[in-house]
């Protein structure tokens, strides 16, 4: 390609050789300075650390970018799941710790969620909040938090799970008083027949 350019013409014959593009001339002005100003072996060897070096600061962006996102998703999830634990605490032995402890993991989740998880949060305290809300409205909003928070932190099947009603397990407190008044009258309840 320098040859093309070039040929046997002097420098002042080449600068003032018409080229039969601007793209051709540009490329042909670039050859030039390279083995004008450099020899080839050095001219290779800079082109080859340029190219080195860039793939190294892209490479080096990408996989700080993705160790990001994995540090975030991380974070994201050890809060869904202080939510979840908070209110199957709340919900088994309602207390100020546990309700409290339940008030904030909810707060914490509106620094970090998506919109939709925090419109669904928002849904959550204004039934709590509503004289007229009842706990079977708390219940579907709730299904359609943990919706949300498989939405957010990128599970594959979570479009597949939409309207899906989350099997939440809660301590069932009558059960378990029904099983210490047993326990009180009779002794220990043996599982082992």
């Amino acid at each position: 390609m320098l040859d093309e350019c070039i040929g046997d013409l002097s420098l002042t014959e080449i600068q003032a050789q018409p080229f039969a593009s601007e793209k051709h001339a540009s490329l042909c002005r670039f050859m030039m300075f390279i083995t004008m100003n450099f020899s080839d072996p050095l001219a290779v060897a800079s082109i080859g650390g340029l190219i080195t070096l860039t793939g190294y600061f892209i490479s080096n962006g990408l996989e700080r970018s993705r160790t990001i996102r994995i540090r975030e998703m991380e974070f994201k999830l050890a809060q869904y799941k202080e939510f979840l634990a908070a209110l199957t605490e709340q919900h088994g032995k309602y207390t100020y710790e546990t309700h409290v402890r339940f008030v904030n993991s909810m707060n914490a989740i509106l620094l970090i969620a998506e919109a939709r998880l925090l419109y669904d949060v928002k849904d959550l305290v204004d039934n709590y909040n509503d004289a007229e809300g009842t706990d079977d409205r708390s219940w579907e909003i709730i299904n359609r938090i943990i919706y949300s928070m498989r939405c957010d932190l990128g599970a594959k099947d979570a479009k597949k799970l939409a309207g899906f009603e989350f099997p939440i397990i809660v301590p069932d407190l009558e059960r378990l008083r029904e099983n210490e008044e047993e326990q009180a009258d009779n002794g220990p309840v043996s599982d082992v027949h």
